[in-house]
């Protein structure tokens, strides 16, 4: 690419993001990735730290025109509607200087609401003493789902509170869930 390309980007990365990211900014641009949404992670993941937020997922809907990026974000204490905001400006400029997808796109940027995924470890750690609906890949015990609280987080898995029916007088149980297990899991919304 020209040199001016470069020279540009950094300048607009000066503009945006501390000193300690900006290197790692660039050359996480100049390494190949595999898919637009690992691409656009990749210019992302400095900007989301800039603001110390942290990036739950980045989604690509649509093909064409109507393309949609999506860009999820979390933080201690809850994202407001200026960190989306302020993400969104700083996202969109340097998606326009790297021009990843051809035709036209809109950006969204959010928060996981109420009943998120937990897709990464830290979404569990985030989430310890939570209500949480696991989906097991096969039955575990008969059941395709449970509900429970989570209690622990490790490298083999997750231990969870299961309580039983209260007509049936069952004790509540603890599970302990290996990540090969789960398929799907996400925050329980308690009322």
């Amino acid at each position: 690419m020209p040199t001016f390309f470069w020279s540009f980007l950094l300048r607009l990365l000066h503009l945006v993001v501390p000193i300690k990211w900006r290197i790692y900014s660039f050359l996480s641009m100049m390494a190949p990735a595999q898919s637009l949404e690992q691409r656009i992670e990749q210019v992302a993941i400095p900007l989301v730290r800039a603001l110390n937020l942290d990036l739950v997922e980045v989604t690509c809907l649509g093909k064409g025109g109507g393309s949609c990026i999506r860009v999820t974000v979390d933080k201690e204490g809850g994202v407001g509607i200026a960190d989306c905001e302020q993400l969104h400006h700083s996202l969109a400029r340097a998606l326009d200087v790297l021009d990843p997808i051809p035709q036209t796109y809109r950006i969204e940027v959010s928060s996981p609401g109420l009943a998120r995924s937990l897709k990464h470890r830290n979404d569990y750690q985030r989430s310890l003493q939570k209500l949480i609906r696991i989906q097991f890949l096969d039955p575990y015990e008969g059941k395709s789902s449970v509900v429970g609280q989570l209690l622990a987080v490790s490298d083999e898995g997750i231990r969870v509170m299961v309580r039983g029916p209260s007509k049936k007088k069952v004790k509540d149980q603890q599970l302990d869930v290996a990540w090969e297990m789960i398929t799907k899991c996400r925050l329980e919304v308690e009322f």
